[in-house]
């Protein structure tokens, strides 16, 4: 099983369903894909909003997304 990580949505595209994460240990923005937000039954992400997940094994990639407590 891949860590659990957290971050905040930088962006997120409407039009394509993907967008971007930042983790909030840093490093590089991870990739969300509409795939991983239509599994999670989030509908669409929200620039700030905070969000749990997994990185794919690329390292790049969220798979297992969730939004936090906070954002509920």
């Amino acid at each position: 099983m891949n860590p659990i990580v957290f971050g905040t949505v930088r962006c997120f595209d409407t039009k394509t369903g993907s967008g971007w994460i930042s983790p909030n240990s840093g490093g590089p923005d991870i990739s969300v894909r509409p795939a991983a937000i239509s599994h999670a039954n989030l509908g669409q992400l929200s620039k700030g909003q905070t969000l749990g997940f997994s990185v794919h094994k690329d390292n790049r990639t969220a798979v297992d997304l969730w939004a936090t407590w906070s954002n509920r």
